[in-house]
């Protein structure tokens, strides 16, 4: 057996660590952003009223997720799970969560907000549910 080895691990241990925690309206939903002031290298995005987990771990590509559902049933998906974002400009049309779990829809910087963390797409953000989300750096 052959292995190969991609090592993406930081010597000193956790070095950024946030916890979002916050629950969607009615609205329908959108992408929605979340600024940790760092890229992650493990996501873990909980839809605690559903019971529905998707996990990102350093290394996999762009919009992938571990997604675990209630019944137990874990897939790798390779659309529609976790993209991280390094300093990405976002319009004021899309939603920032920052780490004090404020809501930046009117960003000050010419209609645009930076982020660095992650974003999750719209499918994820269902309307009416509570979320508790751990990024570490």
């Amino acid at each position: 057996m052959a292995l190969s080895a991609n090592a993406v691990s930081q010597a000193m241990g956790i070095a950024n660590a946030v916890c979002f925690t916050f629950t969607t309206d009615a609205t329908a939903a959108v992408k929605t952003y979340l600024h940790c002031g760092f890229v992650p290298r493990f996501v873990k995005f909980a839809n605690l009223t559903d019971r529905i987990v998707d996990e990102y771990f350093a290394g996999q590509a762009a919009d992938a997720a571990l997604h675990h559902v209630a019944a137990g049933t874990m897939t790798l998906v390779s659309s529609g799970g976790i993209t991280l974002e390094n300093n990405t400009a976002v319009s004021v049309a899309l939603s920032v969560i920052m780490p004090d779990n404020t809501l930046v829809l009117k960003p000050a910087t010419g209609g645009i907000q930076y982020v660095m963390g992650f974003s999750v797409p719209a499918a994820l953000m269902v309307a009416s549910k509570q979320f508790s989300v751990l990024a570490i750096g």
